[in-house]
């Protein structure tokens, strides 16, 4: 029996990883719906056998048992106005008290080749959902998280803005006002510190940014090219990790001092809460996708072989929530269901 974590990362389908503690490869298993293309996904942190996953084209799947089967909760052709409007769903984020709700945003363009942002939300595990009142910011949103002391305070970016709610998602107020003053660039990032929510990160095409007051006052914490990933560690406020396009950073000091590897390309960052340990879906400098996994934050990194269904594209990453004890699971084909259900509007 060995000490097992498992990882989930999406590519255009959902990969599961048994990722072992001792020595060998790491074993991917295919769990997607079948058929779909998968933009983003999460994980329910009450019951880590529910999964969300969104299709970039479909909706919004759910699987309750772990991906062996998937119900679509969420279809977008329920939005459609017309043939010339075409939608899209992006970023996933689950309440992390209220894990029965859930927010998927949607990228939205328009018969004048414009395009908008909506955000989609269920309160009841995605029986039902509503269509927030119009989004304010001026192009679609690109990543979205939830304060996980307060769950009702969102944080929302598009490339230009970062909004914040506080009653989730019926109304938004700028953030970036003091960010404007520091920044350059579009924006491509945005993280919370869990111990201090109060802590916010963006990233941008420019630096890395942040700000110890929900977002009033900024400064650029280090300048650099495309930081479109940020991570801080749930254990220890002072590691931060960093994804810029050919580079994974680190620091161990709130951003005083940096350690970098360079790689070809940094696709994900997680930081695991129960271990300290973090994860990087990179492509190393020979072009070869690799988990990279450091247990001193940041110091060194190790790379993990992978087998089976392994990635060759990843867009989000996760720990799951639970460890456990057993033999190291291998990929097997398992049937996927789909049903529908409906959504309501709110108004505008």
């Amino acid at each position: 029996m060995r000490k097992l974590i498992r990882i989930v990362m999406f590519t255009i389908s959902i990969a599961f990883a048994t990722v072992s503690a001792q020595a060998g490869a790491d074993r991917f298993t295919s769990i997607s719906p079948e058929g779909a293309s998968i933009s983003g996904f999460v994980i329910d942190p009450a019951k880590p056998s529910t999964i969300y996953a969104g299709s970039t084209y479909a909706g919004v799947f759910k699987s309750l048992d772990g991906g062996e089967s998937w119900m679509l909760v969420f279809d977008l052709e329920t939005l459609r106005e017309n043939r010339t409007t075409q939608r899209f769903i992006g970023k996933l984020a689950i309440d992390p008290i209220r894990s029965s709700t859930v927010y998927a945003t949607i990228r939205t363009y328009l018969p004048n080749s414009n395009f908008i942002g909506e955000i989609v939300k269920t309160e009841d595990g995605g029986a039902t959902w509503s269509v927030l009142p119009r989004w304010p910011g001026r192009d679609y949103v690109i990543d979205l998280v939830i304060d996980p002391s307060s769950p009702g305070t969102l944080y929302a970016l598009d490339q230009t803005d970062l909004w914040q709610s506080t009653n989730g998602g019926l109304s938004w107020i700028p953030k970036s006002t003091g960010l404007q003053a520091v920044f350059a660039g579009e924006f491509r990032s945005v993280a919370i510190d869990p111990s201090l929510p109060s802590r916010l990160y963006v990233g941008s095409t420019r630096g890395l940014y942040v700000s110890n007051d929900r977002g009033g006052v900024w400064e650029l914490l280090r300048a650099g090219a495309d930081f479109h990933r940020i991570a801080v560690d749930p254990a220890d406020s002072a590691t931060l990790y960093a994804a810029q396009r050919d580079a994974l950073i680190s620091s161990r000091d709130s951003g005083k001092t940096w350690t970098m590897l360079p790689v070809s390309y940094v696709f994900q960052i997680v930081a695991d809460r129960r271990s300290s340990a973090a994860y990087a879906v990179v492509s190393t400098v020979d072009h070869v996708i690799k988990i990279l996994v450091s247990t001193d934050r940041g110091a060194t990194w190790t790379p993990r072989p992978g087998e089976g269904d392994f990635p060759h594209y990843s867009r989000s990453t996760q720990v799951h929530p639970t460890c456990f004890t057993g033999p190291t699971g291998g990929s097997s084909s398992r049937p996927r269901t789909a049903a529908k259900t409906g959504v309501s509007s709110t108004a505008d």
